[in-house]
């Protein structure tokens, strides 16, 4: 195993002890080390990373790093984004999340998209501010699209197994007494 790939376990596994909601919900996702990604991504299926942007950030930033896109796949970033503009749709998606994320104590990787004028508002309320005015400063994070097909594939499929994998990692947090006021009150909302 190269150290690339053992910092990125290593950083998912710490989220299981410190943080069992997200740490539970980053076991879903396969580990793609991606040439072709310059920072990280996902698609609700796999956690995508370039490895030299692994090696810059510590393990707390790597920490919020999964968040981060523990979170995408939790909101159904990933299925939501309809005809919108992906690089827009990305960065609204990243405001209306890093707030909850450094809220719940996770140390983002620099650069993390956070402004209080888009605080408590959904990536479709934000992206239709920013549209215009796009492009907006990109500095680290994707959401690719899931595939969409038909039956287990489907975007509702998805979302399903999402809705199901969340609530059961709200509980296993709950139970050990790890789950943050602001994400359960997201769940809650989601569910």
């Amino acid at each position: 195993m190269d150290t690339v790939q053992a910092a990125v376990i290593k950083a998912r596994s710490a989220m299981l002890m410190d943080a069992p909601f997200f740490g539970t919900l980053a076991l879903k996702l396969k580990l793609k080390e991606d040439d072709a990604v310059k920072t990280a991504a996902t698609d609700g299926r796999c956690f995508f990373y370039g490895a030299k942007f692994i090696t810059q950030q510590t393990q707390p930033q790597l920490r919020g790093l999964f968040a981060h896109e523990v979170m995408h796949c939790v909101l159904n970033h990933h299925t939501r984004r309809g005809s919108r503009k992906p690089e827009a749709w990305n960065v609204a998606c990243d405001y209306a999340i890093n707030p909850l994320l450094i809220k719940a104590g996770f140390i983002l990787p620099d650069g993390a998209l956070n402004d209080p004028q888009y605080h408590d508002m959904s990536a479709e309320q934000i992206y239709n501010l920013i549209v215009e005015d796009y492009p907006e400063p990109q500095t680290w994070g994707a959401i690719f699209d899931a595939e969409s097909g038909e039956g287990t594939d489907s975007a509702a499929a998805i979302e399903a197994d999402w809705q199901i994998a969340v609530t059961q990692a709200a509980q296993v947090a709950k139970e050990r007494g790890k789950l943050p006021g602001c994400i359960e009150d997201m769940i809650q909302d989601i569910v």
